[in-house]
C-alpha cells in the first residue's frame, strides 16, 4: 500500500510537469520578447506555489516543518524538468527562475540540567562579587558617562534580575526624562519580603510598548506601565550620571555601555563569553534590537542574585521585570497618589475602621456565549452556505455531495437576485446585500485560482456568519466606511469568536480550540481582496501574521488605608489560629495579598504561579564555616495554558 508521504510526492511531481510543459507553450509563443516571458514564468510558478500551500494545508501539512521536505520536492522537480529542457533543446530559451525558498531552521531546545544551571548561576555569582568590588571601590564616578550607565544596567541586572533588553532602554530614557523634569519618585514607605518598611525608596515609573496587552492606549499603540526599586548601587549611579550628564539611550546604547564596563572588569574575572555574544547582538540591525527580549548573555543571572534585605528585593520582581509574569503596573500619577495617601493604623483602629472596609466583588463566567448562528436567526440573508445539506444530515452514512457546477450555478442565481433587490431594500438590509455580494465576489475570485468547493466553503464558515451580523448592525452604508469602522469590525469579529473559543477550552480541554487564528487568516484574505476590488482603506489589524487578542487592563491598586486594614486583620487572625495547619493557610493568604499589592498582580496571576524549581547555588561556593543563613531561591514561573485576565479585570 502506498504511504501518505510517496502519493503527495507523486501529485507534486504531475503538477511541477503540468506547468513546465505550460512554461514551454509561453517561451514557444513570447520567445522574441523575453520580458514578457520571464514574468510569464514568474506568475506561473507563484500561482502553483499558492495552490501547493493550498494542498498541503488541506493534508493538515500547516507547518513550515511539516512542508519544508514537499516544497524542496517540487522546487528540485523544476530545476530537474529546467536542466533536462536546457541540454535537450536547440537554442533553447534561458529560463532565469530559479526557484529557492529559504527555510530558517529554529535551534533545538536547550534543556539544562539542574547541574548546568548551578554552573551557570556560579559564573554569574563570581561576576557579581566582581562588580560588587569594583563599584564600591570608589573609582566608578571618575568613569565616562558611557561606563557609568554601563554600571548601571548591570546594577538591575545582577542586583534586580531585569536582563530584558526593552526593559532596560525603557528604564533608561525614563530615568533621563525624570532627571529633567527633576521628578523622580520618592515614596513613603515599602513593604519588604520579610514585610517591614523601608522609607524612602527610589522608584521609577516608565512605560513600554507592548503588541496586545497593557493599560495604557495613545496613538494606536499599546503601552505597559511599570515600575522598578532601585537598588543602593543603582542609585549611586544615577548622581554620578547626573553630574556627568545624560545621554539618550538606545537598544544599541545599552549594549555598548554594558561591553565598556566588561572590559574594565575583565582582567579580574573572565566575561570573554558574555562579551561574545553581547558583539554578536550588535551585528544585528537596529529594528531587530528593538524586537529584542532577554539578552542571552544574562541567561539564568536570576541564580546568583544575592537576597539581602537592604536591598529589598522581591522573589518575584525580576520574573516582573523579565515579561515572565504578564501584569502591569499603575500609571504614574495614580501610583504616586495612592503611595502618598498612606495613613499607618494601630491595631485600636482595626476594630472601629473594620465597618469601611468594601465588600469584595467576584466575577462569574457565562458558560455560553451567544453564537453567530443564533444572532443570525431574525435576519434576512440568502447565502445557505454554511447549513448542512438536509439529505446529508438524513442520509449521514452515504457520501453524497453536490457537483461543483450545481453548487456554481446556485451561487450565480443568489448572485443575480441580490443584484435584483439591492435597490428596493431599506439602508440595513442593503448592508447586509452588499456584504452577501462582496462574499460572493470573493468566492468567485478563490474559484479562478483553482481553490476547491470544499475549501471555500471552509473559508466562509469561519467568517461569514459573524461577518454578515455585524455589517447589520452597522447604521451607516458599507460604502462609506472608513478606516476606523473597519478596524472595529475586524476587532469584533475576531473577539467573538476568541470568546466562543474560550468557552470551548473551559468546556473541552483536551481540545486544541483556534478558530480566531484561522478565521484572522481568512479575514486578512478577504479584505486584501476588498482592498483591489472595492478600494476599501488598509487597517492596522493585519499588522501581523497571528492572531493576538488586545487585552486592556484598568491596573487599579487598592488603597494603603484599607491595605493596612486588611493586612492587620490577617495578622490578627493568625495569632487567634489554633492549629499550624490554620496558621500555615493563613500565612500563603497573607503572601498573596502582599504580592497583590506590592507587584500589582491580581490573584488569578498569583494562583497561576508554579513552583517550577527550588535551586540553592549558595549551598556549593558559601563558605559553611560562617554559619550564615541561607536562603533558598524560588523561581515562580506563570502558566501560559490558560488566559489569567478577565476582560475588565
Amino acid at each position: 500500500m502506498m504511504k501518505k508521504s510517496d502519493a503527495i510526492y507523486d501529485e507534486i511531481t504531475q503538477q511541477v510537469g503540468f506547468i513546465f510543459d505550460e512554461i514551454l507553450i509561453v517561451i514557444n509563443q513570447y520567445k522574441q520578447e523575453p520580458r514578457i516571458v520571464d514574468a510569464k514564468i514568474k506568475e506561473i510558478w507563484t500561482d502553483f506555489y499558492d495552490g501547493l500551500i493550498c494542498f498541503l494545508d488541506q493534508k493538515k501539512l500547516n507547518r513550515n516543518v511539516l512542508r519544508k521536505p514537499y516544497i524542496q520536492h517540487s522546487e528540485k522537480c523544476f530545476l530537474k524538468h529546467r536542466e533536462n529542457y536546457e541540454s535537450n533543446t536547440e537554442n533553447a530559451y534561458l529560463i532565469k527562475l530559479r526557484p529557492k525558498t529559504q527555510f530558517i531552521d529554529p535551534p533545538q531546545r536547550q534543556i539544562l540540567t539542574t547541574e548546568e544551571r548551578i554552573k551557570l548561576g556560579r559564573l554569574h555569582f563570581h561576576i557579581y562579587a566582581e562588580l560588587k568590588t569594583y563599584w564600591r571601590s570608589g573609582t566608578v564616578n571618575t568613569k565616562t558617562p558611557q561606563q557609568l550607565w554601563g554600571n548601571f544596567y548591570l546594577s538591575l541586572i545582577y542586583c534586580s534580575g531585569c536582563n530584558d533588553l526593552s526593559q532596560l532602554t525603557a528604564i533608561g530614557n525614563s530615568l533621563i526624562d525624570d532627571m529633567i523634569q527633576s521628578r523622580t519618585s520618592l515614596c513613603s514607605k515599602l513593604y519588604r519580603a520579610d514585610y517591614k518598611k523601608i522609607t524612602n525608596p527610589l522608584v521609577l515609573h516608565y512605560r513600554t510598548k507592548h503588541r496586545y496587552y497593557g493599560n495604557q492606549i495613545e496613538n494606536k499603540n499599546i503601552y505597559q506601565w511599570r515600575h522598578v526599586w532601585f537598588n543602593p548601587y543603582a542609585q549611586m549611579f544615577i548622581e554620578g550620571i547626573k553630574q556627568q550628564g545624560v545621554l539618550a539611550q538606545n537598544p544599541r546604547c545599552v549594549i555598548e555601555a554594558i561591553i565598556a564596563v566588561f572590559d574594565v572588569i575583565s582582567v579580574q574575572v573572565d566575561v570573554s563569553e558574555q562579551i561574545q555574544d553581547l558583539k554578536k547582538i550588535l551585528r544585528c540591525s537596529d529594528q531587530a534590537l528593538i524586537d529584542m527580549g532577554t539578552l542571552k548573555a544574562f541567561q539564568h543571572v536570576n541564580l546568583s542574585l544575592e537576597i539581602h534585605p537592604d536591598l529589598s528585593l522581591d522573589m518575584c520582581l525580576s520574573e516582573v521585570l523579565q515579561n515572565r509574569i504578564k501584569t502591569v503596573s499603575l500609571t504614574q500619577q495614580d501610583q504616586k497618589f495612592a503611595w502618598f495617601r498612606e495613613q499607618v493604623l494601630t491595631k485600636d483602629d482595626v476594630s472601629t475602621s473594620s465597618s469601611q472596609i468594601p465588600s469584595l466583588q467576584t466575577e462569574v463566567a457565562r458558560s455560553e456565549m451567544i453564537t453567530a448562528h443564533q444572532q443570525l436567526k431574525e435576519i434576512p440573508f440568502e447565502l445557505m452556505l454554511f447549513e448542512r445539506d438536509e439529505e446529508k444530515s438524513k442520509q449521514n452514512n452515504k457520501r453524497q455531495r453536490k457537483s461543483e457546477s450545481i453548487k456554481l450555478m446556485r451561487w450565480r442565481r443568489i448572485q443575480k437576485s441580490l443584484q435584483k433587490k439591492k435597490s428596493a431594500v431599506n439602508s440595513n438590509e442593503q448592508n447586509l446585500i452588499e456584504a452577501q455580494l462582496r462574499l460572493l465576489e470573493w468566492i468567485f475570485d478563490l474559484k479562478e485560482k483553482n481553490n476547491k468547493v470544499s475549501s471555500i466553503e471552509r473559508y466562509l464558515s469561519s467568517i461569514a456568519k459573524d461577518y454578515l451580523f455585524h455589517i447589520y448592525m452597522y447604521e451607516d452604508a458599507i460604502e462609506k466606511m472608513n478606516t476606523e469602522d473597519y478596524e472595529e469590525l475586524y476587532e469584533s469579529i475576531l473577539n467573538g469568536i476568541d470568546d466562543r473559543d474560550e468557552v470551548q477550552r473551559a468546556l473541552k480541554p483536551n481540545k486544541h480550540q483556534a478558530r480566531a487564528q484561522y478565521a484572522f487568516g481568512r479575514l486578512k484574505a478577504f479584505h486584501t481582496f476588498c482592498m483591489k476590488k472595492y478600494n476599501t482603506p488598509q487597517v492596522s489589524n493585519f499588522k501581523y501574521n497571528t492572531f493576538q487578542r488586545i487585552q486592556l487592563c484598568h491596573a487599579k491598586l487598592v488603597s494603603p488605608q484599607i491595605f493596612n486594614q486588611l493586612k492587620q486583620q490577617l495578622m490578627l487572625k493568625i495569632s487567634a489560629c489554633s492549629t499550624l495547619q490554620e496558621q500555615e493557610y493563613m500565612h500563603q493568604l497573607q503572601l498573596m495579598y502582599l504580592l497583590a499589592y506590592r507587584l500589582g498582580l491580581r490573584l488569578n496571576e498569583i494562583r497561576g504561579l508554579t513552583f517550577a524549581e527550588i535551586i540553592c547555588p549558595e549551598l556549593i561556593w558559601k563558605n559553611p564555616q560562617h554559619n550564615q543563613d541561607i536562603q533558598i531561591r524560588i523561581i515562580l514561573k506563570n502558566n501560559v495554558y490558560r488566559r489569567l485576565k478577565s476582560q475588565n479585570a
